[in-house]
């Protein structure tokens, strides 16, 4: 290509002044801030709204789940604005969401129920059976905790930004390993059944209770440590199964073996009534490497997706309930040594 002649073609263009650079995002910026700041807003309003129409037993459990709530949703929003994306590879996010959700579920079913303790509620609590007024101060100290580390949280991380960078895959030996290691798990836990018979594959079942009552006095605390240590281990063998089909996610044969393995674990789940919370792990980790390795997720499809994925786990812990209301369920406060 030939070079520029002065003569021919006039004088060369100045190059653009450098405090050009970086308008677009300050713009995008302040849009976001001015759309994200009606959001706690919006909250408050809302609560304050709901605390008015309650009367003094039910401020007792919607004053601290509220407060939980909107603390939620004022630190996603500092961060949000800041990073200019939403914060959800982020550690501080999970701890507050998580916290706020443990602190106010608990309180507004509660509420929700009519302030009664029934056999669908947890077996401690229609054993104890606290008044809203001692169920609520209690909630106070999850709050407290939430208050204490979301502040300190924001004020110590800083502007550091939503930096993408690319994960490395797993090599195969890797994920031969994360095979193995996941063999090794359901080995462990079917020959705990067939030689001891101690069966902790569904906690949630009406002979769970017997079934970890004699075992426990003849195994070794190092055996009866072995499955807490190994479900953890567990947990990272998916994640690195899901990082080596996410990429090999534009194969379809792969993206289908994804789809599958997703959908076996959902039907175990409905099949067997167990514990939700490996396939809420298994659904989030995925979200979070999808998001990582695939394509961003954008804040409304996080809000949603988060929103729907929460209300399922509700209805199924629900629907669990009514499948084990035949069974025996604690009533006295003595028998809850046995569980």
């Amino acid at each position: 290509m030939a070079e520029p002649n002065p003569m021919l073609d006039g004088p060369m263009p100045a190059p653009s002044a450098p405090a050009a650079f970086g308008v677009n995002s300050r713009v995008k910026f302040h849009n976001l801030a001015r759309k994200l700041v009606w959001l706690p807003i919006l909250a408050l309003l809302v609560s304050g709204i709901t605390i008015l129409s309650l009367n003094a037993e039910q401020r007792h459990l919607a004053l601290p789940a509220l407060v939980a709530i909107n603390i939620a949703i004022g630190f996603v929003s500092v961060l949000w604005i800041r990073d200019n994306a939403f914060p959800l590879v982020d550690l501080g996010t999970f701890t507050v969401l998580t916290t706020a959700l443990y602190c106010a579920l608990p309180l507004l079913r509660h509420l929700a129920a009519g302030m009664v303790w029934t056999t669908l509620s947890d077996y401690r609590m229609f054993a104890y059976a606290p008044t809203p007024a001692e169920y609520g101060d209690f909630g106070w100290y999850g709050v407290a905790y939430l208050a204490s580390f979301a502040l300190a949280y924001v004020i110590t991380r800083g502007r550091t930004g939503y930096v993408r960078r690319d994960l490395r895959t797993p090599n195969s030996r890797i994920v031969v390993a994360a095979v193995i290691l996941l063999l090794f798990s359901g080995t462990w836990y079917l020959g705990l059944k067939l030689f001891t018979g101690l069966d902790l594959s569904n906690p949630y079942d009406e002979s769970y209770s017997e079934n970890i009552a004699n075992p426990m006095t003849t195994l070794p605390n190092v055996v009866w440590q072995i499955p807490l240590h190994l479900s953890g281990a567990a947990l990272v063998g998916k994640m690195i199964l899901i990082m080596a089909l996410l990429a090999r996610w534009r194969s379809r044969l792969w993206r289908a073996v994804l789809v599958l393995w997703v959908a076996m674990e959902f039907l175990l789940l409905m099949g067997h009534m167990n514990a939700r919370t490996p396939l809420a792990q298994l659904l989030v980790v995925g979200a979070l490497l999808f998001d990582r390795m695939i394509r961003p997720l954008s804040g409304k499809m996080i809000i949603f997706g988060g929103t729907m994925l929460l209300v399922a786990l509700l209805a199924y812990g629900i629907m669990r309930n009514r499948h084990l209301l035949g069974g025996s369920m604690p009533t006295d406060e003595s028998e809850l040594t046995h569980v």
